[in-house]
């Protein structure tokens, strides 16, 4: 987790895993901050991958904190004014 001025807080997992063929991956996870506190060094943590690209991970129990953490960020908040500034000045015309 890093903080940096003017942005969010980045949260990430390093995972380290075994695919079906015995072939050791580190993929490094951006998380919502909702899961990444769930989670303590060491802990087992419940991911699928496609077999064509084990490096696309997923992390399973996605709950309903998670989705509201993703809807709320400042990129999706700034998208959403300016799409609204947008769609009101071409209606007031």
């Amino acid at each position: 987790m890093s903080y940096r001025k003017y942005a969010d807080s980045k949260y990430e997992f390093v995972i380290s895993f075994e695919d079906k063929y015995g072939q050791n991956f580190r993929v490094i996870k951006d998380v919502t901050p909702y899961t990444y506190q769930q989670y303590n060094v060491g802990d087992k943590l419940p991911i699928a991958y496609r077999d064509e690209n084990p490096y696309d991970v997923f992390v399973h129990g996605t709950s309903i904190e998670d989705a509201i953490q993703l809807l709320f960020t400042w990129q999706i908040l700034a998208y959403t004014i300016i799409t609204g500034v947008v769609v009101f000045s071409i209606l007031l015309k």
